[in-house]
């Protein structure tokens, strides 16, 4: 009898350990509507988050939090090593050697140039140079311009300003402080809907698209802190394809 006590209560350590859920934190950014943001009851929304969530639920080994911060912030505690995951990341490996791997892609994003009327006047097909001369707004540590761009700037070609948030960035745009801005097509539509403008009522124009972007989950290089990171990587991207394949991914985007 003693025997069998102590056999049940090794059994159920082991179910509780093998049940056991790796906690985990991810970071976002917490004000890039319509992608990732806080609404007002401060609860974290947006499409990747929804994305997120769906895909954390079908990893039942872990305990995912997604935590909203500002952008800045989300990039130092990867940078730093304190932080494990941070979405959405475009692809510049080059400029952020500090993440790595980046997942399986969750989203396109079209990145297109935004202007006063007046700035427009003239044409501007090729990017950055047909905008050298002017002065742009950028979202606080966004990488959306491109390498080009940043090397413009660098070079005194562009004039950069940067603000917290696209909404600010519209506000800027529209009060004449800057001439152009550029960043993700929706993100600017979502915050121009916020201000109760649309394109025209702004006294704005499209200019050029300069790219597609996917948005990633992003991992940090630095994992002494986080040895579960290969197992969830992998575990990450398997759900993703799935999720691509059945169609899951594009109804929740949609």
């Amino acid at each position: 009898m003693r025997s069998l006590f102590f056999l049940a209560l090794g059994l159920i350590a082991w179910t509780v350990t093998g049940n056991a859920q790796t906690a985990v934190t991810v970071y976002g950014d917490d004000n890039y509507p319509p992608y990732s943001f806080r609404d007002r009851g401060n609860i974290a929304r947006g499409t990747y988050v929804r994305i997120l969530r769906a895909a954390f639920e079908k990893m039942p080994s872990y305990d995912v939090k997604i935590d909203l911060v500002p952008w800045r912030r989300a990039l130092a505690y990867i940078e730093e090593g304190t932080g494990f995951a941070v979405f959405p990341p475009y692809y510049f490996p080059e400029r952020r050697p500090y993440i790595d791997p980046y997942s399986q892609p969750l989203l396109t994003e079209t990145v297109q140039v935004i202007c006063r009327h007046t700035v427009l006047d003239v044409p501007r097909e090729a990017y950055p140079q047909d905008y050298f001369g002017l002065r742009f707004g950028n979202n606080s540590g966004f990488e959306t311009p491109g390498p080009a761009f940043f090397q413009a700037v660098e070079d005194g070609q562009i004039t950069l300003s940067e603000a917290a948030s696209t909404l600010l960035n519209i506000r800027k745009l529209t009060a004449g402080r800057i001439d152009c801005y550029v960043n993700d097509r929706l993100a600017i539509e979502v915050g121009l809907r916020e201000e109760g403008l649309t394109v025209e009522e702004a006294g704005l124009t499209w200019g050029t698209v300069v790219n597609e972007n996917d948005g990633f989950l992003g991992y940090a290089a630095k994992a002494d802190a986080f040895p579960f990171k290969a197992d969830f990587v992998q575990q990450f991207d398997s759900v993703i394809m799935a999720m691509r394949a059945s169609g899951e991914l594009d109804d929740l985007i949609e």
